[in-house]
């Protein structure tokens, strides 16, 4: 399988729940408390946080890493069903959903008319759900398409008043005559003789014909539904909408198959959308957020490492032996391990994703690494042997270093899959990769390499003359053995400075890619339509066309079934390309300044434009998060008595603003009234629906769905308070009583959603970036109030805790390096000698990543760890000749020197075959060079000052560890 991401199950599973025509806080209190109170019972739970909203709710679930998701998605379904029975008898079961890396879009495709009066928005909403998800559906390699931006249809029947009122009969009288003609009595079992049948007895409405030709007898005259109503077949009201550059239309999410090839999905669907693009040239279709993209970018930077690793090392064993056979050499074995590495991740069921392709880049590296140092070993034995002798000998002469090498790595990778979170299950596939990558390239290094060069070299003459280089060598180790202590000196110095540099880069969990494009959500924080809503975003649009490409706009409530979270008619999403030439800073700013100015009041979020690593490892959140929950009750007080708390939070962050407000009509029966009057409550109440058109009679069967058929009004266009004022309502006794005197109209405000965590509902503040004597000061003057506690989150605690846990493991690491060494070498000095080798390594790789100025983060992590193992295993090599050399009865001076000219050449080579294959993505650009730059950069600046410490400072330390074991 070819996938974004490796098949990893995200510990979370979130529970939505659908309450229509219910306010937050009886949301908060009848569905999502006891709902919560239940869950909190999950096994492995973690955390656990809710926002209950106007209409709708949603809980989410984070368990602990390593959680087996599916067993807990069984457990959160009983307790979901064990808490039915304290629900509200109306309410659907809540639906359940466990994430997972798959459910991220692999794109979005949007429908949207070239010419809107040609059709209809009912026309464009069924061939989207009948046409284009069922073709992209039968795609082998999607999962699932989901919809937003659909009208439903649906049947009006707005009676005429007037003729009613002249016949003296009521809207009851229509109504009950299309509920008896519209029954479904089902099927009866008749038998006839030894025969038996199903007699099936149905009358109901399909067409809304039926509706019309209705036949009712009033006062001995028959009468046709059409002559006492108006009957329609007009859209729902919407809720959720989507626009397109100005034009409403339809946007589907795709989502693929866990086991599909991303490069035949890809191909498939561009095929099929190019034919559907030919067959309906009435419709745009347009692909957007194309997270495709980025698995190509990382299969391209595969083959180019591939190639450049080959170029590179080819030339270089060219230059440093003038011998052209040598290049064949790599161009066959490093492709022959990667193919080998290819047929092992098959084996192993190991998808080919973002995360193992970096495990084969770096492991590529590697194998070159290994190839040239037994070539080499192998030419320098040539000198003293015969060529049969040579190959054997210099084989097995760093079989040994090479494996504890390559296990080294792999201890190195291997304890990173104790981070928690997403990030440890990603590197649970790379130190796979690279393990896997190290273990083949170890094979057909040591097996099928001397072969070839048996091959190759047939009859090839001895060498025995000693270059100058080596001659060179010599002298210079003399000079820093003799002065080792100044060296020493010197050695300390560069690794603190390397040290306090550390402290100076930025953390973050990945680095910052760059976009094409901004992200903005708004709520306007006012209680406007959905057309004012779309009418708003146009605005926005116009305004800034010489900047904006495109802009996909989802609208209101959302449509699709997975969606997390729901939203409102007066929030909405905006999805926004900048032109080529334009500068997405200066889009990002002035966006901003145009909400600022023109809409003080909404509640504006805006960011760079998301990509795949973004939803997973993106800081989503602020810096800094207080969660606020009173001291002595479970709600959160009203929002006028939390005026001093917003006064204390906004002096703390100038930019915080306080929970968005909803504001609602209350409708109050005056029931004393009514009795007077003889209207009943139910009567006002269906009259008030009727009003509104949300009065259900009856549903029309149609050929593939439900169609609600509504009582409608026709004074549907008018506003409230005059259709208030204008309506009448008929009692018991026939006579009309004016349907302002029986209600009154209030205004309220409350809060628009409700959050809760593990402690219950709480006021959640986002306060900017983080500073400790800001924590101190508001923890300080909300305790101070007695009214409140507060607790602190944020992204800078996810950091921190992700510093704490890489500390962990970094011990964890150097206790297996050290364990691997000592059974290697048989001592308990040499293993600190090599160990100590790295720190000052790590500082070239600091100092590049301080000078490039990227941060701390993953990617730059994995760069300084493979950059340790190059150092390692050049000093492996070298303190194993030592070992070697002393056996062979040389004194340690003469042993250091000799393995030190003897390791001068493969060190370079490797090193210097490493720095230029990572050298041309310092110089490109795209997303894939943003990927691999903190790589890059810590990979090279860590091989500058690591291959001249190998040289200089590792015999330096030798001698003083040799001389203190002593």
């Amino acid at each position: 399988p070819i996938s974004m991401l490796p098949d990893i199950a995200i510990p979370k599973i979130t529970i939505s729940v659908s309450a229509p025509n219910k306010t937050a806080r009886v949301i908060e209190n009848t569905i999502t408390r006891p709902l919560r109170n239940q869950l909190i019972q999950v096994n492995n739970l973690e955390d656990l946080n809710s926002t209950s909203r106007n209409g709708s709710s949603y809980i989410e679930i984070i368990l602990r890493q390593g959680t087996n998701t599916d067993l807990s998605f069984i457990e959160t379904n009983e307790k979901v069903d064990q808490a039915m029975n304290l629900l509200p008898r109306d309410l659907n079961r809540p639906r359940v959903v466990k994430s997972n890396v798959s459910d991220i879009p692999v794109f979005y495709l949007n429908i949207v008319p070239k010419d809107e009066n040609q059709t209809t928005d009912l026309e464009r909403s069924d061939f989207a759900e009948k046409v284009i998800k069922r073709r992209l559906e039968q795609l082998d390699e999607i999962a699932f398409v989901d919809i937003h931006g659909q009208s439903f249809p649906q049947v009006t029947v707005a009676p005429k008043e007037t003729i009613l009122q002249s016949m003296g009969i009521t809207i009851d009288v229509l109504m009950q005559a299309i509920r008896n003609n519209n029954i479904d009595i089902g099927n009866v079992q008749i038998k006839d003789g030894q025969y038996q049948y199903s007699v099936e007895i149905k009358n109901r409405l399909e067409r809304i014909e039926d509706i019309m030709d209705l036949t009712l007898q009033i006062q001995g005259q028959i009468y046709s539904i059409k002559d006492l109503a108006d009957v329609s077949l007009v859209p729902l009201p919407e809720r959720g909408a989507y626009g397109y550059n100005d034009k409403k239309g339809i946007i589907l999410s795709v989502r693929k198959k866990d086991i599909a090839n991303n490069f035949d999905l890809k191909k498939s669907f561009d095929e099929t959308i190019e034919d559907i693009r030919e067959t309906y040239p009435l419709l745009n279709f347009n692909i957007i957020n194309d997270q495709t993209t980025i698995l190509e970018v990382s299969y391209k930077n595969l083959r180019t490492s591939l190639l450049y690793g080959i170029l590179f090392s080819s030339l270089i064993l060219f230059l440093f032996f003038r011998e052209w056979r040598l290049p064949l050499l790599i161009i066959v074995t490093v492709p022959l391990s990667l193919l080998l590495s290819v047929w092992i991740f098959y084996l192993a069921g190991i998808s080919i994703n973002i995360i193992s392709l970096s495990g084969l880049i770096l492991g590529v590296g590697l194998m070159i690494d290994n190839a040239i140092i037994i070539i080499d070993n192998i030419r320098e034995e040539e000198k003293i042997h015969t060529q049969d002798d040579a190959i054997v000998i210099g084989t097995l002469g760093v079989f040994r270093p090479l494996l504890s090498s390559a296990m080294t790595t792999c201890s190195v990778f291997l304890p990173l899959i104790l981070i928690s979170g997403i990030a440890g299950s990603l590197f649970y596939d790379q130190a796979l990769s690279i393990t896997i990558a190290l273990s083949a390239s170890l094979l057909v290094s040591t097996v099928v390499l001397p072969v070839l060069v048996k091959l190759v070299f047939r009859n090839q003459k001895k060498k025995t003359v000693q270059s100058s280089e080596g001659k060179n060598h010599h002298r210079l180790i003399d000079h820093i053995l003799n002065r080792k202590w100044v060296y020493f000196i010197l050695f300390v110095i560069l690794s603190i400075i390397g040290y306090f540099l550390l402290g100076q880069l930025d953390r973050s969990i990945f680095p910052t890619l760059s976009t094409n494009g901004i992200e903005v959500k708004i709520d306007w924080n006012e209680n406007i339509s959905l057309e004012e809503n779309q009418q708003r975003i146009n605005q926005y649009h116009a305004s800034h066309r010489n900047l904006i490409h495109d802009v996909s706009a989802t609208i209101g409530e959302k449509q699709y079934l997975l969606a997390v979270e729901e939203s409102s008619i007066n929030e909405a999403e905006l999805l926004i390309t900048a032109k080529e030439n334009a500068d997405v800073k200066n889009l990002l700013s002035e966006t901003q300044e145009y909400f600022t100015t023109n809409h003080p009041y909404a509640v504006v979020d805006i960011a760079p434009k998301k990509n795949t690593f973004d939803y997973l490892f993106g800081d989503q959140d602020d810096e800094l998060i207080a969660y606020i929950r009173s001291v002595d009750q479970l709600e959160i007080p009203e929002p006028q008595a939390l005026s001093d708390l917003f006064r204390i939070l906004k002096s703390a962050d100038a930019s915080y603003t306080p929970p968005a407000l909803d504001a609602y009509l209350l409708l109050n029966i005056k029931q004393d009234i009514i009795s007077a009057y003889g209207v009943t409550q139910g009567q006002l109440i269906d009259k008030i629906k009727s009003l509104f058109n949300a009065y259900e009679i009856s549903q029309l069967k149609s050929t593939d769905r439900f169609i609600p058929i509504n009582l409608g009004s026709e004074s549907q266009e008018v506003e409230l308070f005059q259709i208030i004022q204008q309506e009448m309502i008929r009692n018991n006794d026939g006579k009309y009583i004016p349907l302002s005197s029986l209600i009154e109209i209030s205004r309220n405000q409350y809060y628009k959603k409700l959050s809760s965590t593990l402690n219950g509902e709480s006021i959640i503040a986002e306060l900017g970036d983080y500073n400790k004597a800001k924590v101190d000061r508001l923890e300080k003057e909300i305790k101070a109030t007695g009214k409140y506690q507060v607790t602190f989150g944020g992204s800078y605690y996810e950091t921190q805790d992700l510093i704490r846990q890489l500390s962990r493991v970094m011990l964890i690491v150097l206790i297996l390096l050290y364990l691997i060494l000592a059974a290697q070498f048989e001592s308990l000095w040499q293993p600190f000698l090599i160990l100590i080798d790295v720190p000052l390594s790590l500082l070239g790789g600091v100092l590049f990543l301080y000078l490039g100025s990227e941060s701390f983060n993953v990617v730059s992590l994995v760069g300084l760890i493979i950059m340790a193992g190059i150092i390692v295993n050049d000093a492996i090599l070298k303190v194993d000749m030592i070992n070697r050399n002393r056996k062979d009865g040389m004194t340690v001076d003469l042993a250091i020197a000799e393995a030190s000219s003897r390791r001068l050449r493969p060190i370079v080579m490797t090193s210097l075959t490493t720095i230029l294959a990572f050298l041309p993505v310092l110089f490109t650009t795209g997303i894939g060079a943003e990927i691999q730059r903190p790589l890059a950069l810590a990979v090279i600046g860590g091989l500058v000052i690591g291959t001249l410490s190998s040289l200089i400072f590792l015999p330096m330390l030798y001698k003083i560890f040799y001389l203190r074991s002593k």
